[in-house]
């Protein structure tokens, strides 16, 4: 006697939704995730609901309509044909930032000095934290997969000094005057790597398109070689985009803060062209300027 085990794919949500997160004021906002293919989801928050099926890779997506502002912690709750079948909760509604680039957007607090002094002021529930994995994800071509940085447990951390401790002091201290300033919930995204190159951040075509940037495409590049500080050729051109940028498109965002340069200084003649390609390339990435 022969018999068939049936696995039936569990409905997910895409690993940046959890508890704790911002979702994006005054814009749609993309929720996506998977579940067995032909599985009619629906998604409930603040009042709404929005349904989508999972094609035949098991992929869904919904748009949740423009919300405003609101610092009442609120839960998103999923559902499939049969029922209730998870939740996230603490979700506040906000502006959402990128913060990516080399060392300086990716020093964390607890390297400066000034730590000691401010720790105890980083203590704030309306900022939000999601980190990506500390030094980056490299990846020869663009993948969906996200690598969070185990400090933050898989998820999103409401701002308190131990996580503060582990994140970007350049992204922490802009996040907090934001804040304050604006008086709506923050969420900030870190993506960085130290001593890159803005070659590494941008997309294979758009490379592929410029004949200015074939030295960086070419053999000769010595990024195109493992090392020490090279490991599974991160620094590679387009590896940190496919892998640390592209996992979080299309997660809805106000902008992006970015804070590179120093490793393109021996073609700073080329910069002006190199940062006009990466802002048009993730603007096209995300759908929107």
């Amino acid at each position: 006697m022969i018999s068939a085990l049936v696995v039936q794919a569990e409905v997910k949500l895409n690993g940046m939704f959890t508890d704790n997160m911002v979702l994006q004021r005054n814009q749609p906002v993309p929720v996506w995730g998977t579940a067995e293919p032909g599985e009619k989801v629906t998604i409930e928050f603040a009042g709404r609901k929005k349904t989508a099926v999972a094609n035949e890779a098991g992929e869904w997506n919904v748009l949740l309509d423009p919300m405003k502002a609101s610092s009442q912690p609120r839960k998103l709750n999923v559902f499939q044909v049969s029922g209730f079948k998870l939740q996230v909760s603490n979700l506040l509604v906000g502006d959402v930032w990128l913060c990516a680039g080399q060392s300086n957007m990716a020093q964390t607090m607890n390297r400066y000095l000034i730590w000691d002094q401010v720790k105890e002021e980083f203590a704030n529930d309306q900022l939000r934290l999601f980190k990506i994995k500390e030094g980056g994800v490299g990846s020869p071509e663009p993948t969906k997969e996200l690598v969070i940085d185990p400090v933050f447990n898989d998820s999103w951390q409401a701002c308190a000094p131990e996580f503060a401790a582990e994140f970007s002091a350049t992204a922490g201290f802009f996040g907090m005057k934001l804040q304050r300033g604006l008086g709506v919930p923050i969420g900030l995204l870190y993506a960085n790597r130290g001593g890159t190159q803005a070659n590494m951040w941008m997309t294979r075509e758009v490379l592929e398109a410029n004949p200015d940037y074939a030295r960086f495409l070419d053999a000769s590049n010595n990024n195109w070689k493992p090392s020490k500080k090279n490991p599974d050729f991160i620094r590679a051109p387009s590896y940190l985009y496919n892998g640390t940028i592209h996992p979080l498109a299309p997660f809805a965002i106000r902008g992006a803060i970015w804070y590179q340069g120093e490793s393109d200084s021996q073609w700073s003649e080329l910069y002006e062209e190199l940062m006009g390609d990466l802002i048009t390339s993730w603007r096209k990435e995300w759908g929107y300027d």
